[in-house]
């Protein structure tokens, strides 16, 4: 049975984030159980973007309650590199020790799991939270009493027989779904009668309850109110900016403006590109995937000087490929959605769009500190920045 463990830790500073997922894993082992239980951690800066592919160091600390002391039973570190969704994923148990043994660690104490981190890869540990370990790795504790045998000659305490247990009767003849010995159906197991392929059945303190099927990428977890519900699994969609477009549709801009200031590419028209003369037209148009592939089209690799298409058409981030230059009705979306009246993801600063102007060299850019959308001059000195999207 897989149980999931969701562990959050804010460092006190506010300059990073740690989300965690903690695996833990119980089963009926006959051999010895491994001395290990998995642990993942999504790692993030103060801001809310991941911390993708950077090595950084991290020590678990496990600490039992006995009576009403606790004290630290075993510490290790691991020293790993984040992926590029800044996910790292450790095997507790397997690190590099530090002091006491995990094979000695009592499950049957309640435990806690103290995370402590570096951010730049080193030993200069920042302690980021401590969690009970409410779902403990039972097949470690388990594993300790040999094969669930709990040193006691009494049979009727031990995993066994079912049929074998006092008080059981020879047959079911009573039409219960469990049979109790009696013909009362209200006092069994009385699962729900509408039940699909995939459902879970639990119990909400007065009746069996259904939870349909969960969905591809969603894990079943404890809600707040004390019933299970499913919850959606983060992903790299996740990290992206949604702004919801007129026709109902999305797109997801990068949370981060380019790292430089592009040219919109060279002072000609380009085939094919329409050219909008009014702020009203130029906000219809939301066609920057389609802009964005006929300049480049043309352009090429503009002589190996960069340009703001294909800054984006070349864009590769988190696990997607299919980047483009927003249109001119694109970027004012985003401007009202992610502007100053908007979450503040986007800056004062001027932006290209992939919407060609009405007079030749010139294109739709935000200026003004977002008050208007402005028919600007291409290639001014390399003075723009741009903001990359998908569909």
């Amino acid at each position: 049975m897989k149980k999931l463990l969701f562990l959050s830790f804010y460092l006190p500073s506010t300059t990073i984030v740690l989300t965690a997922v903690c695996l833990l894993s119980t089963f009926y082992l006959q051999a010895q159980a491994p001395q290990a239980f998995k642990y993942q951690a999504v790692i993030r800066d103060g801001s809310g973007q991941i911390l993708a592919d950077q090595a950084v160091g991290l020590q678990i600390n496990l600490i039992e309650q006995m009576d009403f002391d606790t004290a630290s039973v075993y510490i290790e570190t691991h020293a790993v590199t984040t992926n590029a969704f800044g996910l790292v994923n450790l095997e507790i148990g397997r690190g590099t020790p530090v002091s006491g043994d995990f094979s000695m660690v009592n499950w049957a104490n309640p435990t806690y799991i103290q995370i402590s981190l570096d951010a730049a890869g080193g030993t200069n540990y920042q302690e980021m939270g401590l969690a009970e370990l409410l779902s403990v790795p039972y097949a470690l504790y388990a594993g300790d009493a040999a094969n669930n045998e709990d040193a006691d000659a009494d049979p009727t305490n031990e995993l066994q027989d079912w049929t074998t247990l006092p008080g059981i009767p020879a047959d079911i003849s009573d039409g219960d779904q469990v049979d109790d010995a009696d013909a009362d159906p209200t006092n069994e197991l009385e699962l729900p009668t509408d039940a699909e392929t995939g459902d879970i059945a639990y119990y909400d303190g007065a009746s069996w309850k259904r939870i349909p099927a969960g969905a591809p990428g969603t894990v079943l977890t404890m809600g707040a109110d004390g019933l299970p519900a499913w919850q959606r699994i983060p992903g790299p969609l996740d990290s992206l900016l949604e702004v919801t477009l007129p026709d109902g549709s999305s797109i997801y801009a990068h949370p981060m403006d380019n790292s430089g200031k592009v040219d919109w590419g060279p002072a000609v028209d380009i085939t094919d590109l329409a050219n909008i003369s009014s702020i009203p037209e130029a906000e219809m148009d939301f066609n920057g995937k389609m802009n964005t592939e006929t300049i480049i089209a043309q352009l090429g690799d503009n002589n190996g000087m960069a340009y703001a298409a294909k800054v984006c058409e070349d864009l590769e981030a988190f696990g997607f490929d299919d980047w483009y230059l927003p249109a001119a009705g694109e970027l004012t979306e985003m401007v009202k959605q992610l502007g100053p009246s908007g979450s503040m993801e986007m800056n004062s600063l001027i932006y290209w769009s992939s919407t060609e102007g009405s007079l030749s060299g010139r294109a739709w850019v935000w200026a003004g500190n977002f008050s208007r959308l402005f028919d600007n001059v291409k290639n001014p000195a390399g003075t723009i920045v741009c903001r990359c999207v998908r569909k």
